[in-house]
């Protein structure tokens, strides 16, 4: 398979992760934005690949919409950033903490042979 084409195919699979996570991201959190925004840049860049898997040989453009997909990208991370310092992503911290802990105490009941 071509690599533009394998390119295309993986960002357009990235981009529909991330408006499925928007989906799920409550309505008007910076979280659902954030991943609205990353999106946006992922299918800007799928846009772009996409020129390039048909040889549009306009460079001019391929720069143009690679500025744009970073520029969204970069939003996207301010955006998890300020959700983070909102307050947003508590609960996941707290989950992936207790997961976390879990499994140390399983693994330290394993190596002590319990």
């Amino acid at each position: 398979m071509n690599s533009e084409v394998l390119r295309l195919l993986l960002t357009v699979a990235l981009m529909f992760l991330l408006l499925k996570q928007a989906g799920r991201a409550m309505p008007g959190s910076r979280r659902r934005l954030a991943f609205g925004l990353g999106a946006g840049g992922i299918g800007t860049i799928a846009v772009m690949n996409a020129l390039v898997a048909m040889q549009f040989g306009a460079t001019w453009l391929y720069t143009l919409l690679g500025l744009a997909g970073f520029a969204l990208l970069a939003g996207s991370v301010l955006a998890l950033v300020f959700a983070y310092r909102g307050g947003e992503l508590d609960e996941q911290f707290r989950q992936v903490r207790a997961s976390t802990l879990a499994e140390r105490e399983r693994r330290e009941q394993k190596e002590r042979g319990e």
